[in-house]
């Protein structure tokens, strides 16, 4: 009761502003249907979120719960109107006598009107009541979808953080088989990952040289991109490649890192 009689007052305080603002543009039953059906879309919208508790918006449920109080409103808003509206339309005269008044056998029409009347604003209420149910839905799944994206879609730093995190474990499985001679003249000595980045330090043999590490780049790079790292390079992973001569003159042959595909 206590849940009604709050969602009354909210509800008539709003329905009363609307139906004022809405009678610059229609002061029949079409501008008060549109005040109570604008009053009752905005309290399920936004109760709807209040409701929700960190969960998707509940729509429905904030829709069953100021449903009631404003289809009292509404019956208030009508009657309200249709009493203004008698007053108008029959001004009384304090020396006219009874049976000199107007009555409906007089006007066949007037009880026909009267029954269409009332099935407008039952018809009227009956779809008022649909369109703001079948709308508060329709933005409850747009907001849930929006808000799942946003809850569920990875940020840049977390993206990064898995690709790290796969080529930490890629590198400790290369390890485990180091060194390795990858042919006569270049030996795989380790494998470090920092920063979206695996470097690969290679040793160079004693006997032999790099005389042109633009050359090896060329080669390298034509393998690495016919090959499943190019997935890697599209997500933002970097590769390089260092070359080394064995101790204990350590000579720098020469790096470089390749961070794209053609």
């Amino acid at each position: 009761m206590a849940q009604f009689l709050g969602a009354l007052a909210i509800l008539g305080l709003v329905t009363s502003g609307l139906v004022k603002l809405f009678s610059k543009w229609n002061d029949q039953i079409p501008g008060i249907l549109t005040a109570n059906g604008v009053s009752l879309f905005v309290a399920t919208v936004i109760a709807g979120f209040g409701m929700a508790d960190g969960r998707d918006p509940v729509f429905g449920e904030a829709f069953s719960v100021y449903v009631l109080p404003q289809l009292a409103i509404l019956g208030v808003s009508l009657w309200y109107w249709s009493r203004s509206k008698n007053r108008s339309a029959v001004p009384a005269t304090a020396d006219a006598p009874s049976n000199a008044m107007p009555t409906s056998e007089a006007f066949p029409h007037a009880k026909k009107g009267s029954w269409v009347k009332r099935s407008a604003i039952a018809v009227g209420s009956f779809l008022l009541l649909v369109a703001v149910y079948l709308g508060a839905n329709l933005i409850g799944r747009e907001a849930g979808r929006e808000g799942a994206k946003m809850v569920m879609a990875p940020t840049q730093a977390q993206k990064e953080a898995a690709s790290n995190q796969g080529l930490q474990e890629a590198a400790v499985e290369v390890r485990k088989t180091l060194p390795k001679k990858l042919d006569e003249a270049i030996t795989l000595i380790d494998v470090r990952v920092s920063h979206m980045r695996t470097a690969y330090l290679h040793e160079v043999g004693a006997d032999y040289e790099i005389e042109d590490i633009g050359k090896v780049e060329g080669i390298v790079k034509q393998r690495v991109c016919a090959s499943a790292m190019t997935k890697s390079i599209k997500q933002g992973v970097s590769y390089a490649y260092e070359y080394w001569g064995p101790s204990p003159e350590k000579r720098f042959w020469g790096r470089f890192i390749i961070t794209s595909c053609p």
